[in-house]
């Protein structure tokens, strides 16, 4: 972020402020780490430090952004992964594949396991 700015440069720079950020967790987390570092220094004009705060509050909700969508993205894949499983257990557990398979048709049991015992 520049320190010295023109009337015109701080005015596209704060229209840039409106628009959504095309960054990577990790750039945008590292800029931000950038900015609390300048902020932190203390040897910022206020009207700069006013710039870089704002600036740390868009880097900020960026992140957060991108981290709702990975958490969703989670979640959604996780209960894919509890849905395949639970097909897998319901087909398991179905009566068509069960121990009732091997009794005979008129509901007696032959007295055999699976092994013809």
């Amino acid at each position: 972020m520049k320190e010295n700015n023109t009337g015109k440069d701080q005015e596209s720079e704060m229209h840039d402020h409106h628009e959504k950020l095309d960054l990577t967790f990790e750039e945008a987390l590292k800029k931000l780490e950038e900015v609390v570092q300048h902020l932190e220094e203390g040897n910022l004009s206020l009207e700069d430090s006013l710039r870089y705060f704002q600036e740390g509050i868009r880097l900020s909700r960026t992140c957060r952004e991108i981290l709702v969508e990975a958490e969703y993205k989670v979640e959604y894949l996780l209960k894919e992964v509890e849905n395949e499983t639970n097909e897998k257990d319901n087909f398991i557990s179905s009566p068509e594949n069960s121990e009732d398979e091997f009794r005979s048709q008129d509901g007696e049991d032959k007295g055999e396991d699976l092994n013809g015992r």
